[in-house]
């Protein structure tokens, strides 16, 4: 593991010094949660980056990279170090009219690296694609930066995506909504809220496929996701972030059920 991550660390530092010229975007959290697994208690420490270049005035390149510590009461107490998943994405803005812009996002993620069974809340180890449709409001820039230096009141970006998932019966129909509000020069309010539905990949007897819409259904496992923080800008390329996290539904028990997170965004 500690190669691993000597490897990573080496990889993104060198990502950002080749590219930064070209206003990298980057957002890193630390999160502690907590929750259950098939009626185990669990909880974890996650470390979350994500990182957005654009090589274009229409498209960008990103990865997001997903490293955590569990702990959980499964057979007396079991703890695991994780890299959860390494996710490389290319967005194309290819529509803008007065209201809104219309970006189209594709992305793989790679399988992490973790022993399965000492926690039950980690997937089984899968590589996932994924399409995705961003529709934003008010927002003339990625994420970070629109954050950071837009003098906009507000903005919205809704996020609708399929995720086909390798070796599994279920794939993902998923829904992220974020709102923005500036409070004053220094403070702003970020919302998110997610959503996501498995659904079964292939039709069988008992379950319907996605490709027979006039029979389609979502399946049981069902999560509900909302993330109020609140962003406090240091300067004009640099803010820390302070969130909360609560799962609000679902029946899926591989999530976690609250949490906090502190985080940081730059623009190099």
């Amino acid at each position: 593991m500690a190669k691993i991550i000597l490897i990573l660390c080496l990889f993104f530092t060198n990502f950002y010094s080749c590219f930064a010229k070209n206003n990298l975007q980057t957002n890193t959290t630390f999160s502690s949660t907590k929750g259950n697994a098939f009626g185990q208690e669990t909880r974890r420490q996650i470390i979350n980056n994500s990182s957005e270049l654009p090589i274009s005035n229409l498209s960008s390149i990103g990865e997001i990279t997903q490293f955590s510590y569990a702990k959980s009461s499964y057979k007396n107490g079991s703890k695991a170090y994780s890299l959860n998943s390494l996710e490389f994405f290319h967005r194309y803005r290819f529509l803008t009219t007065k209201y809104a812009n219309f970006t189209i996002h594709n992305s793989y993620k790679f399988h992490g690296i973790y022993n399965e069974n000492k926690y039950l809340s980690l997937m089984p180890k899968q590589n996932d694609y994924e399409l995705r449709m961003l529709i934003a409001h008010n927002m003339t820039d990625r994420l970070v930066n629109n954050i950071l230096q837009s003098e906009k009141p507000y903005f919205a970006r809704l996020e609708i995506a399929y995720r086909y998932r390798f070796n599994n019966p279920f794939d993902e129909i998923r829904q992220r909504f974020y709102l923005g509000i500036k409070l004053n020069q220094k403070f702003s309010f970020l919302l998110q809220h997610d959503l996501s539905w498995a659904v079964t990949a292939h039709e069988t007897s008992t379950h319907n496929s996605p490709r027979q819409m006039q029979n389609f259904q979502f399946s049981k496992n069902f999560n509900n996701v909302i993330m109020p923080s609140l962003i406090y800008k240091l300067n004009r390329d640099n803010a820390v972030q302070i969130a909360y996290f609560r799962r609000l539904g679902g029946n899926d028990l591989q999530y976690d059920s609250s949490g906090f997170s502190l985080g940081i965004m730059n623009s190099f």
